[in-house]
């Protein structure tokens, strides 16, 4: 069969055209649920963001962005984990059991003392699924060891003393097993990460962290201030540590930063505070907990091809419940299937609320939202719940066409908005 010239020409054309169409601009959301749109420019000491929306500029005043674009997925490089939730995407230069030296494509040459790391991930697995299992590994690691994870699955314990000292052609993890006084010399290419000892009265959390940025080479940091210097963009983490973005063209300072949520009073997100009451009901036989900022599955939130740092997972059938933090304005969220779900699983979410105490008897429970049917493979569509005298909340999922089947529900960016003080 031979086709008409005009035909195989427009077949031919079809995917330059739809490959030359214009990616949509990142967005976010305010703390009044209005969409907020547009290319960022730079970001101020006083935590103002400027962004170009349709060759314009706007101002993002403090205290009205939730939070804007979206996380990137890890790129080349190994991933240095700080006892503070920041994710470092670099290569290690050089280590020794004070310090680590690391630098890319991305990241002027910098130094990170070890006792600010929880973790090196020298080779990130290549799979979502088979991060999600060694991260969750790292951080269930509260021995008085650190572990060496070896490709194969086999672990050793001891003290790792870092890279060999001395000029190998094949380079060397240095490790002194535990009980041993010799030290064990272990090539590069059979380590996949460390996770380091933590002392039992290290805590995480920063207190001082005002940002979480995430860049275009997946770096995620928890930083006390953002600053531009030329065309470089310095980030102070914890501890005074600083690292410090590669020079970029004039103008562009700003290119890789993809996504930043502000740490303030304002937002109070539900993962972050102890639940009143959790209860599930199995559809069969096998009983689901609920994971903060995790998938019920234990990996990372993702819904839509995007993952989220912030969320609450959940199976059908179960209820979470929340006392509301006062002047609460109202509860947000992105509702949807986690991706691992496929194109399975169907849930209705639901957001009860019980009104403030009436006399000496509590008000009864009542729905303020409900959902149609989500299924596996839909985008996530927003909730906003207004919460004018409600004293507490509950997040309900309920099963729906399928049972039980692959029902992982995402409450994602799960928030209590904050009224401004007057």
């Amino acid at each position: 069969m031979r086709f008409p010239a005009a035909s195989l020409l427009a077949l031919l054309l079809t995917p330059l055209q739809a490959w030359s169409q214009p990616a949509p601009p990142p967005s976010g959301v305010g703390h009044d649920g209005a969409r907020i749109e547009g290319i960022l420019q730079r970001l101020d000491q006083e935590g103002q963001l400027v962004l170009h929306q349709g060759g314009q500029p706007r101002v993002i005043k403090t205290g009205e962005l939730a939070y804007w674009g979206r996380l990137a997925a890890a790129s080349e490089g190994a991933w240095l984990l700080t006892n503070q939730g920041s994710r470092i995407v670099a290569d290690v230069t050089a280590w020794n059991e004070g310090q680590v030296q690391v630098e890319s494509r991305a990241w002027q040459p910098g130094t990170i003392p070890v006792a600010s790391l929880r973790a090196i991930i020298l080779q990130p697995p290549a799979s979502a699924a088979l991060q999600d299992t060694l991260l969750q590994r790292i951080r269930e690691h509260a021995g008085e060891d650190d572990l060496l994870f070896l490709q194969g699955g086999d672990i050793l314990r001891g003290g790792v003393l870092g890279t060999s000292q001395r000029r190998e052609i094949l380079p060397l993890i240095r490790i002194r097993i535990a009980g041993r006084a010799e030290e064990v010399r272990v090539p590069h290419s059979r380590v996949q990460a460390v996770a380091f000892r933590r002392p039992s009265k290290q805590a995480a959390g920063d207190s001082n962290a005002r940002w979480v940025v995430g860049f275009r080479d997946g770096s995620r940091l928890s930083v006390e201030s953002l600053r531009q210097q030329e065309t470089r963009v310095h980030c102070l983490l914890e501890e005074g540590l600083e690292l410090v973005r590669r020079p970029a063209p004039e103008g562009q300072a700003w290119r890789d930063v993809v996504y930043l949520r502000p740490l303030d009073n304002r937002t109070v997100y539900l993962s972050d505070r102890e639940p009143l009451g959790y209860k599930h009901v199995p559809f069969l036989g096998a009983s689901w907990p609920y994971h903060m900022d995790r998938s019920v599955t234990g990996g990372r939130l993702a819904s839509g091809g995007v993952v989220y740092e912030k969320g609450i997972g959940m199976h059908s059938t179960s209820r979470l419940a929340f006392e509301v933090p006062e002047n609460a304005g109202s509860f947000d969220a992105e509702i949807g299937l986690d991706d691992r779900a496929g194109l399975r699983g169907s849930v209705i979410f639901l957001v009860y609320c019980q009104q403030a105490m009436e006399g000496e008897s509590p008000a009864g429970w009542e729905v303020l939202f409900q959902s149609d049917v989500v299924r596996g493979g839909e985008l996530p569509q927003r909730v906003r719940v207004p919460l004018e005298g409600v004293r507490r909340l509950a997040l309900v999922v309920q099963h729906a066409d399928r049972g039980g089947v692959r029902d992982h529900a995402n409450w994602l960016h799960a928030r209590f908005t904050i009224k401004p003080a007057e």
